[in-house]
């Protein structure tokens, strides 16, 4: 009798947990005709600096807070991953941790975008207030990244998804360590 009563205090268990976001793959989804899906989000990040840093994005799971974590990075490709919110959302918050320059430009610099349950897209990029040479992907001395061929190339996982990749990348601006807000709306 005792096995029964644990089982079934299992599967209450279960059932009350929260779902958390399921890793969809590194490709981004192709949106023509609207195609990414609802609750879906895509993260792309790119490291100026030396390896091993790490980028992560806070979901809220029904009141479970979660980190997806995207690294470590590698300096000088555009690191990407696509996951199925399944039901959780973006809170507005993004960590970097374990940036360590190597040269006058350091950091990471993310773009994100995702559909919510409805359906609606939502945009964010990193941004901060940097003393110092610019830090703007896009701008010198990051103006590689307004080249389109470049931010294909620098990114070799993205074969369906190149539209979003070429909105997330430029105007992001490499952030040192640390935890950002971005909005949600």
């Amino acid at each position: 009798m005792r096995f029964i009563v644990s089982a079934f205090a299992l599967l209450a268990t279960a059932a009350t947990a929260s779902a958390s976001p399921i890793f969809v793959g590194n490709d981004f989804s192709y949106n023509s005709g609207n195609g990414m899906p609802a609750d879906e989000l895509a993260i792309a990040a790119y490291l100026d600096g030396n390896a091993g840093a790490e980028l992560g994005v806070k979901v809220d799971c029904a009141g479970t807070i979660e980190w997806l974590l995207v690294g470590p990075l590698t300096p000088g490709v555009i690191e990407t991953v696509t996951y199925d919110l399944n039901g959780c959302t973006v809170a507005g918050r993004a960590g970097v941790r374990n940036v360590v320059g190597n040269g006058v430009v350091d950091g990471i610099a993310f773009g994100l975008l995702w559909k919510d349950p409805a359906g609606d897209m939502h945009i964010a990029k990193s941004d901060a207030d940097r003393a110092g040479n610019n830090h703007v992907m896009g701008v010198w001395p990051l103006g590689f990244a307004s080249d389109s061929a470049w931010i294909s190339g620098a990114a070799p996982n993205i074969v369906s998804g190149t539209e979003i990749l070429r909105t997330l990348v430029p105007g992001s601006v490499l952030v040192d360590n640390g935890v950002y807000a971005f909005a949600t709306n």
